[in-house]
């Protein structure tokens, strides 16, 4: 990396490493902001394009099953926040005191809720170390991206919170520790997590998925737990994710 102070331009090269487990004539990364430059998989120019969230990568060959690559380059911008946070952003440093929601006037702004969800982090990943194991990376971070999208990140962890509602916190605890377990340095399906936590569960889980992950509108956040909760005072409403 090469970071320039009087333009305030951060320079790199991002290089990934990966195997192919099938045959591919093209690649997809999940990729948010940032400028993109040029890309070359294995030292020679491969063709890409991009949408907001992935960036498809067209090598000049085809890569067989089995197959060891590398890839990727990039630069973009980057700015320090009062609080001292370096915060990046290929669009428009302007974006940090954008309201998430400019119909709102209360709406936090994306640079508030990057530094509050950074304030938190020591006690996130404690949390999870509790849970799973030791965090094996020395540094944290997180995507801010425009409302507009914001339901593709909100999607899946909205699934997840509603399995735990459904299965209860012993089953779903057991649930993720088996699936990170098992899956740790690869990767997996839906229909594969699906199976464990029905087994882990003994519950059919087929509704639940169908609706939070392959159904176009937004599902009711209907509680599992409102039984159980019954007893207590409501808790304040909040809009947990736009369509």
């Amino acid at each position: 990396m090469a970071y320039d102070p009087p333009t305030d331009r951060l320079t790199g090269v991002a290089t990934i490493s990966a195997t192919a487990t099938q045959n591919l004539s093209r690649f997809n990364l999940d990729f948010v902001g940032l400028t993109v430059r040029s890309i070359k998989v294995n030292g020679r120019a491969a063709s890409w394009s991009r949408t907001d969230h992935e960036l498809m990568v067209t090598p000049r060959h085809g890569l067989p099953k089995g197959h060891r690559f590398t890839t990727g380059q990039f630069d973009t911008h980057r700015y320090r926040t009062d609080d001292g946070l370096w915060m990046y952003d290929a669009l428009d440093p302007d974006l940090f005191d954008e309201a998430v929601d400019p119909g709102d006037p209360a709406s936090a702004t994306f640079g508030g809720i990057a530094q509050g969800s950074f304030a938190r982090q020591d006690e996130i990943l404690n949390f999870l170390e509790r849970r799973f194991s030791r965090y094996p990376f020395s540094t944290g971070g997180g995507i801010i991206d425009d409302y507009d999208n914001i339901a593709v990140y909100f999607r899946g962890a909205m699934a997840v919170h509603t399995l735990r509602q459904e299965v209860g916190d012993r089953d779903f605890f057991r649930i993720l520790h088996a699936w990170t377990t098992r899956r740790a340095g690869g990767n997996g399906t839906i229909p594969q997590f699906i199976r464990l936590a029905e087994q882990i569960s003994g519950e059919q889980l087929d509704d639940l998925f169908q609706a939070w992950l392959f159904t176009g509108s937004k599902p009711a956040l209907e509680a599992a737990a409102a039984a159980r909760a019954s007893a207590s005072p409501p808790a304040p409403s909040m809009e947990l994710m736009r369509r």
